[in-house]
């Protein structure tokens, strides 16, 4: 009885071992990304779909000096909120790496994408005027992508195929940049920029200092993912989220300090998902 008792609980093991291979969190980051194994299969095709969101909030406020006067006091609340949906029209197409690694070095991943990305802007500025009360101005508005009217830049899944670890590094380029492309910049009917304002500072990643902005912000650190474990995958999600290196000052960088102050920060995750077809 005792033999036969053991038999049955090395089947509930193997089982339960087996049930649990179905879907996995990756060994090298359990926060990274998840598995559903099947059948190895090679080249495996895989759709690509990448589903996210975002949220930007920054404050301004500032008392530039007036020669002879008193100062201006001016104030900057933005927000903005992304959403992004996207199927891509290409696949990825993985090839077997240990019988051809050269092919897998030349792995790109797809470019373009069906579905949509939206962006919804809030500005909310007043200037008080120190010299001229008729020079005091509040703007107040929502602003919403619109469809476009030119070509616009294309969302894209980066790949990089290391051929010493056998792995793949995968990642996103900016979601919503073809949406921020159709957004207005500024509340309808403004005219003239309101005296030294910008006329937003709801751009996911703003910062007064060069080389931040949404596709910076939006440009997160590469998941990595062994060659075998894509062959063997039936569906992968892969958790991206902002990254650290890409955040900007929270004080804006703003160019006088003595008498600006700013705070600028946001959060976004996204989940980009590959099904194999083939």
């Amino acid at each position: 009885m005792a033999r036969l008792h053991c038999r049955a609980m090395s089947c509930r093991r193997v089982i339960a071992a087996l049930a649990l291979a179905l879907v996995v969190p990756s060994a090298a980051s359990a926060a990274s990304y998840s598995v559903r194994y099947g059948a190895e299969l090679a080249p495996a095709t895989f759709r690509v779909g990448y589903e996210g969101s975002g949220t930007w909030r920054t404050s301004f406020r500032a008392t530039p000096p007036n020669p002879g006067g008193k100062a201006d006091a001016n104030a900057a609340r933005d927000s903005s909120t992304q959403r992004w949906d996207l199927t891509f029209r290409r696949p990825l197409v993985v090839p077997a790496c240990g019988v051809d690694p050269v092919a897998c070095a030349a792995v790109v991943g797809p470019v373009g994408a069906s579905g949509g990305s939206r962006v919804v802007g809030r500005i909310d500025h007043h200037h008080d005027d120190g010299l001229y009360r008729d020079l005091d101005r509040t703007v107040r508005c929502t602003v919403r992508t619109k469809p476009p009217r030119t070509r616009l830049p294309e969302p894209a899944v980066r790949v990089r195929y290391d051929a010493a670890t056998a792995r793949f590094a995968i990642g996103a380029v900016d979601p919503v940049g073809g949406a921020l492309g159709s957004t207005p910049m500024a509340c309808p009917g403004q005219g003239d920029p309101i005296d030294r304002i910008l006329d937003n500072y709801f751009l996911p990643g703003f910062s007064f200092a060069a080389g931040w902005g949404p596709e910076r912000w939006f440009t997160p650190v590469p998941v990595s993912i062994p060659a075998a474990t894509l062959l063997r995958a039936e569906r992968i999600v892969i958790r991206l989220r902002d990254a650290r290196a890409n955040t900007p000052p929270r004080g804006c960088a703003r160019p006088t300090p003595r008498y600006e102050r700013c705070s600028t920060g946001g959060t976004w995750s996204g989940r980009l998902t590959l099904t194999r077809v083939g």
